[in-house]
């Protein structure tokens, strides 16, 4: 409207805009807001036939100014949606729905018997608490354990604003708990729910100057917000600026977010396939902007899990008065919260489904596993089903049926259990895709994860995938070895001017004039091309080459050529390479022998005086709970060992020993015997008072006690988080560690990844990558490969697990079949290769 009427219509319709959403955001008083209402649509009328008049007598308006243009955007924005849903209420009124801030709807219970007189106590019984409730939609809430963790952070963050995240699976209630205690502690909070991918609707609110009511900014399914590998290509992140902006306003405003647990482990997920990789300790993000916001200090994070046995207990006492959830209660197949989102009905929708309407699950359920996050278009779903059928199909006659009963909603057996989703254009006016059901897309991608994906499948995807999705595409058909696809994908970006595109088709079809090329390039200086063509020799398994290239200092081959010799199980050469000064090698190795539990080779050099390898020996008798080790090497002088007891010791508070140990000649001991207060040190530690032990405590880890340092972690503070793992790591507290793992701390994942590949627990890290935890993938398919368990790596390949094509090749060479390995290093895979 703006930018027809003029700049001069501009205070007045941020004036309409802001008493409107002033009405409808704070409605703090009726009257006031009509009358602000009226107001600005007089000041707007005025302005409109002012302009009209200063346009007829020629008259030019000034550019907007930078402030202005960003009022206009926010309330042209916030002037959309209001359109599109009339007006946000605050999220206490009963007129806030629950299905609009996508809670998911309950079953309708199976209908009774007909009684010969109507049974209204039946329908009451029906209806229950949930006819007093919000929504007569929903069923009666059920009090979940981390109810008083999610409520104590509302209330902390009433005044102040924040920015909270519920972490769990499809189906655990996530979204139900936030709405609920969200209604409970801020009633009276303004809700605003922009639709998924809309994160421009929140960047042009925070850009704006116009004052913002207490508001609460919904942003369930968090990753189609974030900049990430799920943005559709019509969406818009929200910005690190935005979320700073929004924390920062001068009135409360909370930000309440859903994710996957798989979802925020890629986005947090850093470059570990890259031949430039950082030393250990540094980290690079692969979505560096998703990190910035995830990790911002005033994000809190929490792990919602199914329901347990309290909880069922509890969700038991309140069937009484609801009978979904009664029905719910008595699913013993499934939980309660799944029982009551349809998830047996949409499982035997999916079981009882015909072979045509099964290849088009399957192709969705394929789309999503190599990258594809935009809506599934009906000739994308056409053509990538195909490669599904079993039967012949001459013509595409089948097709709109079997997508019309996939999506069927109108019966109420199927109301909230359709395997298929429309996905709506802006005016609802019409479809622009389709997506799978939250719940069957987790149930199928564990179950499909390592299954073949038919050729005529991957051109499908290729050839109706665009922008980020094609790219995605590429890059998962190379982890998967389906070179040809990959080329196809990369001429089709190349061919739409895409960044990048052209150099990765040029190094993948490897044509000898473009090598030379980089070879020359990488010579005169260029760390680019010494990358390129390091990652290019390494593909092709061009040992030799590369091993010339490292022996003459070329730092990205060197660090290839030790990935190719480890994958091929020539761990010696690489340990050679290592003893004569290859810094990479030495770090690599370090690594791969800390991660095996393999403490003598790491103790080899540790004696030689190396501190990489004493760092890494110390990290894993810490681990491995080998105090005797740890002591042995702190009285050979080892000043890590001597460090880290020092620690234990603190932790413990063993004033005595620490003392000894200090008179003894460790330095360690003796600085940190100087700090401690002379009455811990005159009672051993033990017999001192709490705040004289709590000192002790604190002289080393900065913090007051383990609770305190559980806060600041809890709180998103990833310093303390690091500190924490260490802590518990040196305590032995494995439950604690895993909890924290599951919950999605990298430190903890990294320390369970290891302790499970110690004890070659294949199965373990299986479910703890599948669970999201990359370390656990990296470390399954080094364990599968140092086992020479082939079929399985090669499952991975199939997956798409990062490292598994380089390990299973390496296999390959290992098992003497030389040859077919370089075949498929050139060409890729085909359908016919195993």
């Amino acid at each position: 409207m703006l930018g027809v009427v003029g700049w001069w219509a501009a205070p007045p319709l941020v004036a309409l805009v802001s008493g409107y959403a002033g009405r409808s955001l704070g409605d703090k008083d009726s009257i006031a807001s009509v009358v602000s209402m009226v107001v600005g649509l007089l000041s707007l009328l005025v302005a409109v036939l002012f302009g009209t008049l200063q346009l007829r007598q020629g008259g030019q308006p000034s550019a907007l100014s930078s402030a202005d243009r960003r009022e206009q955007q926010a309330a042209e924005r916030l002037g959309a949606h209001l359109g599109r849903s009339d007006r946000l209420w605050r999220i206490g009124d009963r007129r806030t729905s629950a299905l609009a801030l996508r809670v998911h709807p309950a079953l309708d219970p199976p209908t009774p018997p007909t009684p010969v007189e109507p049974d209204v106590s039946w329908w009451r019984r029906l209806v229950g608490r949930a006819a007093v409730g919000p929504d007569p939609a929903l069923p009666t809430f059920v009090p979940r354990d981390r109810e008083n963790d999610v409520r104590q952070w509302l209330r902390g963050a009433r005044d102040t604003g924040g920015f909270l995240i519920l972490v769990g699976n499809s189906c655990v209630g996530k979204t139900r708990l936030l709405y609920e205690t969200a209604r409970a502690e801020l009633p009276d909070f303004t809700v605003l729910a922009p639709d998924l991918g809309d994160g421009g609707l929140v960047d042009a609110i925070a850009g704006a100057t116009f004052p913002l009511p207490k508001l609460i900014v919904w942003l369930d399914e968090l990753q189609r917000f974030l900049p990430g590998p799920y943005l559709t290509a019509d969406a818009s992140p929200i910005t690190v600026a935005t979320v700073r902006r929004l924390l920062d306003a001068p009135t409360p405003v909370i930000i309440l977010g859903t994710l996957w647990p798989p979802y925020a482990e890629t986005l947090r997920a850093d470059i570990t396939d890259s031949p430039d990789q950082p030393r250990p300790g540094q980290r690079r993000p692969r979505y560096p902007e998703a990190v910035d916001i995830l990790d911002d200090r005033r994000v809190r994070q929490l792990r919602l899990d199914t329901f347990s046995r309290g909880e069922r207990e509890a969700a038991a006492r309140l069937a009484g008065d609801d009978q979904r959830l009664a029905v719910a209660v008595a699913d013993r197949d499934y939980n309660v919260t799944e029982a009551l989102a349809g998830a047996r009905q949409i499982i035997d929708r999916y079981e009882r489904a015909t072979d045509e309407q099964r290849a088009i699950l399957h192709a969705a359920v394929d789309a999503r596993r190599v990258g594809v996050q935009s809506p599934l278009t009906a000739d994308l779903l056409r053509a990538a089903a195909r490669g599904h059928l079993t039967m012949v199909r001459a013509d595409d006659g089948w097709f709109p049926g079997a997508l019309a009963e996939l999506t069927s909603r109108t019966r109420p057996q199927d109301r909230a259990t359709a395997p298929l989703g429309e996905v709506a254009s802006d005016d609802h006016r019409a479809v622009l895709g389709y997506t799978i059901t939250d719940y069957l897309h987790q149930r199928l991608i564990r179950q499909r994860r390592a299954e073949r994906i038919p050729t005529l499948t991957w051109q499908a995807l290729v050839a109706h995938a665009s922008g980020e999705d094609l790219t995605r595409l590429a890059d998962s058909a190379m982890r998967r070895l389906r070179y040809g696809h990959a080329v196809a994908a990369y001429r089709r970006l190349a061919d739409a001017g895409h960044r990048n595109a052209a150099d990765e088709l040029t190094d993948l079809l490897a044509e000898p004039d473009h090598v030379e090329r980089l070879r020359a390039d990488a010579d005169a200086g260029s760390r680019e091309a010494a990358r390129r063509l390091a990652y290019l020799l390494a593909r092709r398994g061009e040992t030799e080459q590369l091993r010339t290239r490292a022996d003459s200092g070329d730092g990205p081959a060197a660090a290839m050529l030790v990935e190719l010799l480890v994958a091929e199980g020539d761990i010696e050469q690489a340990a050679r390479r290592a003893d004569a000064g290859d810094v990479m090698a030495k770090v690599q190795l370090a690594d791969l022998w800390s991660a095996r539990g393999d403490g003598e080779r790491l103790r080899a050099w540790a004696d030689a005086g190396d501190v990489l390898a004493s760092v890494y020996l110390v990290s894993l008798l810490v681990s491995k709970g080998d105090e005797a080790g740890l002591r042995a090497r702190a009285d050979a002088g080892d000043f890590n060992a001597a460090h880290t007891l020092t620690e234990i010791l603190v932790d413990r508070r063993e004033v005595a020993e620490l003392a000894a140990r200090a008179y003894a000649g460790d330095v360690y001991a003796l600085i940190t015997l100087e700090k401690l207060p002379q009455a811990v040190v005159d009672a051993g530690g033990h017999g001192a008072d709490d705040e004289a032990r709590s000192e002790l405590t604190d002289s080393l880890t900065g913090q007051a006690d383990l609770a305190a340092l559980q806060a600041h972690a809890d709180a998103g503070d990833r310093t303390a988080e690091t500190r924490l793992v260490d802590l518990l790591i040196r305590r032995g507290e494995a439950g604690q560690l895993r909890t924290r793992a599951e919950a999605g701390s990298w430190p903890a994942q990294r320390w369970l990844a290891r302790v499970l590949s110690w004890h070659g627990d294949v199965d373990g890290l299986r479910v703890s990558a599948d669970a999201g935890n990359v370390y656990a993938a990296h470390r399954l398919v080094d364990l599968l490969a140092e086992q020479n368990r082939g079929d399985e790596l090669f499952a991975e390949v199939l997956a798409g697990t990062s490292g598994a094509a380089r390990h299973w090749l390496g296999l390959l060479v290992r098992q003497g079949r030389r040859e077919r390995a370089a075949r498929i290093r050139r060409h890729g895979l085909d359908d016919t290769d195993s």
